[in-house]
């Protein structure tokens, strides 16, 4: 009986896996299929019906979640308001409370990562097979769409799965290598730098970390050697030539084919422009920045309610929130992976990273997700209350009652 029931709750864990990340696929089916933050409330009611009584976090934890929603629900409330302003504190307190706390209630974190993993696997399949038939349409204003998901999110997901399998379930690397080479032709299509040198960071910090010195010259020498080759090639070659797909999406800023009105507001001119009218505002704006959603006041000269944010997310936080709360966030985040040996960190760097090209905090939402992962797990928030111990044991993180 009692095996049945360890069954079924593994079963059960896993499926509330695979619904959370579910939103790439119901995605996928239209281009009107927005507003799927609801996912997020029903998988954290699935946690709070089935297992409320497995709830762990400790007090540490909890005082972070008050101090970083109640700072910034306190700018929403004390600056100017517009419609975007309204939306995000609503997303983000949805988004931010549920993606911190259902990571709260999962003991063998394995059966919740397989669900998750599933759904992004066969989201990787179902987008090779469209970018398969799509390859020869492709251009530098024509890249893959699948319903809601535009290209840059479709490569965050595709590589995103990758790392899943490279660091949480632990893959032998045959299995890793024919998952990246499935993910290649979807990773062409969208034409996305950002989160192609988010993955190739990530992996470059690992192999960092566990590489003698030796063998981090010889990665220091290939790199270099290939950035030497790609250099060599962009002058002769066919693929390579200065107004080739790959020069233009890869290895260009901004596309020179672009339309003026996008390089008009392309995120270089946006981060310069901003970051200027930013350090020529008053003290008191500089340290409590100008409110949620009003980042547009620094590039327009006033406040829009349509969606404006930077596309990177130290430089939307410090317009928005300040300078004190950007250092309060860059303390935390650095003593958290300092301090921490599991996998969920590599996952955390990569959503950071992506955030740093694309989105908002509340498209960057996982964030979130992987902060509470690293939080979990991490020696200096455990609270004995609660029972939550943790026990490195290779490359994975198993997470026991004490």
């Amino acid at each position: 009986m009692q095996i049945l029931k360890l069954k079924s709750t593994a079963n059960l864990t896993y499926l509330l896996g695979f619904l959370l990340y579910s939103i790439n696929l119901i995605g996928t089916i239209s281009p009107i299929m927005s507003g799927l933050s609801f996912i997020y409330i029903l998988v954290l009611s699935c946690f709070l019906i089935f297992y409320f009584k497995t709830f762990q976090i400790s007090r540490k934890f909890l005082i972070f979640i008050y101090l970083f929603l109640s700072l910034y629900f306190l700018s929403y409330v004390l600056h100017t308001k517009t419609e975007y302003s309204n939306y995000k504190i609503l997303m983000l307190i949805i988004k931010a409370t549920a993606l911190l706390l259902i990571p709260c209630f999962i003991k063998n974190y394995e059966n919740f990562f397989r669900g998750i993993f599933s759904a992004l696997l066969i989201f990787v399949l179902y987008a090779l097979f469209t970018s398969i038939f799509s390859i020869q349409n492709v251009s530098v204003n024509n890249r893959i769409d699948l319903g809601v998901l535009n290209s840059i999110w479709i490569s965050r997901a595709v590589l995103e799965c990758c790392l899943i399998s490279i660091f949480i379930l632990n893959k032998n690397w045959k299995y890793n290598v024919f998952l990246f080479l499935i993910c290649l032709p979807t990773i062409f299509v969208s034409g996305s730098k950002g989160p192609l040198l988010a993955f190739l960071i990530v992996l470059i910090i690992y192999l960092y970390k566990i590489s003698g010195l030796r063998t981090k010259f010889l990665y220091l020498i290939i790199f270099l050697s290939i950035i030497f080759f790609v250099a060599k090639l962009s002058k002769s070659s066919v693929w390579f030539n200065s107004d080739s797909y790959i020069v233009e999406r890869f290895l260009s800023v901004t596309p020179e084919s672009a339309s003026e009105g996008i390089k008009a507001e392309s995120r270089t001119v946006v981060w310069s422009v901003s970051t200027k009218n930013y350090l020529n505002q008053d003290l008191r704006h500089i340290l409590f920045g100008l409110g949620v959603g009003n980042a547009s006041k620094l590039f327009y000269g006033n406040y829009i309610n349509s969606r404006f944010y930077p596309h990177n997310l130290l430089l939307e936080i410090l317009f928005e929130q300040g300078l004190l709360f950007l250092l309060f966030i860059l303390s935390f985040g650095y003593f958290l992976i300092r301090n921490n040996k599991n996998n969920f960190s590599y996952l955390l760097i990569y959503c950071f990273l992506n955030a740093m090209f694309t989105g908002d905090i509340i498209l960057n939402e996982f964030i979130f997700f992987y902060l509470s992962w690293n939080i979990k797990s991490n020696n200096y928030f455990e609270n004995n209350n609660y029972g939550l111990r943790t026990k490195n044991t290779g490359s994975n993180l198993y997470l026991t009652n004490s």
